[in-house]
């Protein structure tokens, strides 16, 4: 995942879903919005290294048990991100909550892609 060109797009959809109240969100957003293009690099990395562990073990039986634990795991990863993002909500003015979270939607959905793609299956 290119880290940079996902956090831009991340910030792209979340500004262009927040519309007028952007300008709210923008400072602590893009900081989490940070953040979690960090996590969710180490979540790529995590899922390439368990696809890679799976695809080495001896019998087709283990190594589909073993991609199934993996893409759970990288599942419950991204879940648990969403789940943190929904932190910037806790941050926004009542006015600015839906805005935030059309951000947030957005930005999670870039990132979602951006895992999906570089690990090269659509498991997110």
């Amino acid at each position: 995942m290119n880290a940079e060109a996902t956090l831009k797009a991340m910030i792209e959809a979340a500004a262009a879903a927040a519309k007028g109240k952007w300008k709210k969100l923008k400072g602590f957003a893009e900081a989490e919005f940070r953040a979690l293009t960090k996590a969710g690099r180490q979540l790529e990395a995590d899922l390439l290294a368990d696809i890679a562990a799976a695809a080495a073990l001896t019998t087709a039986k283990k190594r589909k048990a073993a991609t199934e634990k993996a893409k759970l795991r990288a599942r419950l990863g991204f879940d648990n991100l969403r789940l943190a993002a929904e932190g910037v909500l806790i941050v926004g003015e009542a006015d600015v909550k839906l805005a935030a979270q059309d951000a947030i939607n957005a930005a999670i959905g870039i990132l979602r892609t951006a895992i999906n793609d570089a690990a090269g299956i659509a498991i997110l």
